[in-house]
């Protein structure tokens, strides 16, 4: 990954864009010597989408296995128990 400065991003973004596309080059683009931004290929960020989506399923299944492993109780028997 190089390090690249905002103002040289703005100066020569058609050639950081190349780089990030043809290149497959991943960019950190730092304002004041400090990281603010990320630019990265199309691909790069598509896999980091379904990473990002695949880890939110596996906890959602995670939750879901805990919650039929505890004692829940149903919403009729809920209303049921209150008299509603």
């Amino acid at each position: 990954m190089a390090n690249i400065q905002v103002s040289d991003v703005r100066d020569n973004l058609s050639d950081c864009i190349n780089r990030s596309h043809y290149g497959k080059e991943r960019l950190i683009i730092e304002r004041h010597g400090k990281p603010v931004a990320a630019l990265v290929s199309v691909d790069d960020a598509k896999f980091l989408m379904e990473l990002e989506a695949s880890m939110d399923l596996a906890y959602a299944r995670d939750i879901l296995a805990k919650t039929a492993e505890s004692d829940i109780t149903d919403w009729d028997d809920l209303k049921a128990d209150l008299g509603l």
